[in-house]
């Protein structure tokens, strides 16, 4: 275990001044920092070790969960992509865990962070939720906040993946391995010999190098005191932040309430035109009702990324060009006994949003029931979901 610290550490800690324009850009390292949980409203402990494999980013993610008051620990391994300024992080699998309960299943954590760099400091900051399922409806969202550590002390995370023995698979940027300072060479040693002056040179050579590794460590030490307490009073100015963009945020929608409220009714675009792009009539997902009134809901599912969809119900409009998000959208269908037994809906892609394909969740609720269809769709390609009577409910007028 020793032995590969050492070699993982020795690695990181390399780094040339002539590359100091291209680190700046380079996400391998060790990132340390926190994840804010915005339904528990707890901040809790989190770490990244980011390397590369083959020219893309990969990794593992620490992180610290509260069930009940009871705090579990979860080790994963995830991917990296950086596109538009934006490092954009997804689970990939759990490799380690310390939980009270059996996880749930499917669930990811994704993560958008924007890349801050100053003289001394590199954060990525940003926003997370979880992906939607049939089983979980809504998403958990929160912040993250992690910086880079510079001294390479052992983390909880490098104590883990030795522990799980993957700690070799961690690698970064060969732009890392330049620089060889002195501290990196050990000196050969001459033959050995009982002479009083050989003796004392090792003394004394001993003794100077053990108190460079003192007056490194307490360097060290102090170093991340002040990282922390900077990150503690940006993650306090961040809150603060949020708070009064909630704010702002809230006195302009009531004023475009009011505004809506007064002005006219705005006419209704028309349908979008569906017929121009086909359907997979083989994979038209069909949903049976019983009741008497139809709530849909449309939301984006995973990381929102700016999906806007048209549905047309049996040729009439019913959602136009409505951007997805992990907010529910919904319109109620009354159904009569004019109200043809069959149903179809159909989901129209104006774009594919900023990660193709045009992806979301549509939910039906017919009375106490709920169904939950994932759909998929493009620029040339429909999704269809056929809602049918049940024949032995009888409709209401």
């Amino acid at each position: 275990m020793k032995r590969n610290l050492l070699v993982f550490f020795l690695i990181a800690s390399l780094f040339p001044a002539k590359l100091l324009a291209q680190q700046n850009q380079d996400l391998t390292g060790l990132w340390k920092g926190t994840l804010y949980n915005d339904t528990t409203k707890k901040t809790l402990h989190y770490e990244l070790a980011i390397s590369k494999e083959k020219g893309d980013l990969v990794g593992y993610s620490y992180t610290e969960f509260d069930f009940d008051g009871k705090i579990g620990i979860g080790v994963k391994k995830v991917k990296i992509k950086m596109k538009d300024g934006k490092v954009f992080i997804e689970d990939v699998e759990l490799i380690d865990n310390s939980y009270p309960v059996n996880p749930p299943k499917n669930i990811h954590q994704y993560s958008v962070l924007t890349l801050q760099n100053t003289d001394t400091v590199r954060t990525l900051a940003g926003t997370w939720n979880t992906n939607i399922t049939k089983f979980y409806s809504r998403p958990v969202t929160g912040t993250l906040t992690v910086q880079r550590k510079s001294d390479y002390i052992p983390t909880y995370i490098t104590e883990k993946l030795d522990e799980v023995r993957v700690i070799n698979q961690v690698r970064f940027d060969e732009a890392h391995n330049h620089n060889k300072t002195d501290d990196n060479i050990v000196a050969k040693a001459g033959p050995s010999n009982k002479s009083e002056d050989s003796v004392k040179a090792k003394q004394q050579a001993q003794a100077i190098a053990d108190q460079k590794a003192k007056d490194d460590l307490a360097k060290a030490k102090q170093a991340q005191k002040a990282a922390e307490q900077k990150q503690k009073e940006d993650l306090a100015k961040a809150k603060q932040d949020q708070k009064i963009a909630d704010q702002n945020a809230a006195t302009t929608a009531a004023a475009n309430l009011e505004k809506a409220k007064a002005a006219p009714a705005p006419e209704t675009p028309p349908a979008a035109d569906v017929n121009k792009r086909k359907i997979d009539n083989d994979n038209i997902q069909k949903v049976y009702y019983k009741s008497d009134s139809l709530i849909i809901s449309l939301y984006d599912n995973g990381v929102v990324d700016g999906d806007i969809v048209s549905v047309v119900m049996n040729g009439q409009i019913l959602f136009s060009k409505q951007m997805l998000t992990l907010k529910a959208n919904s319109k109620t269908i009354h159904i009569t006994k004019d109200t043809p037994d069959s149903l179809l809906l159909v989901l129209y892609a104006e774009n594919l949003g900023s990660i193709p394909p045009n992806t979301g969740l549509l939910t039906i609720h017919d009375g106490e029931s709920v169904y939950e269809e994932f759909f998929s769709a493009d620029l040339s390609t429909n999704a269809g979901i056929m809602l049918i009577r049940k024949k032995d409910e009888p409709v209401t007028q």
